[in-house]
């Protein structure tokens, strides 16, 4: 949904989407949907020119893999 909601430019949603995916990785321990997630913010934030908060979350799906 985060993806999506981002792809049509509702940013706010987005957020709050795919951060409710990557807690739900966590949760369950699923490495592989966390890393996705944060790319996904990661690219997010690029998108709205943040670019500190991009390197943040793409620098932590590159831990996480």
């Amino acid at each position: 949904m985060g993806t999506l909601a981002h792809a049509l430019g509702d940013c706010t949603l987005a957020r709050t989407k795919i951060k409710e995916g990557v807690a739900l990785a966590r949760r369950v321990d699923d490495r592989i949907g966390m890393a996705w997630a944060l790319y996904n913010l990661g690219c997010l934030a690029l998108d709205q020119d943040d670019n500190p908060a991009a390197r943040a979350w793409l620098s932590e799906s590159e831990l996480v893999s």
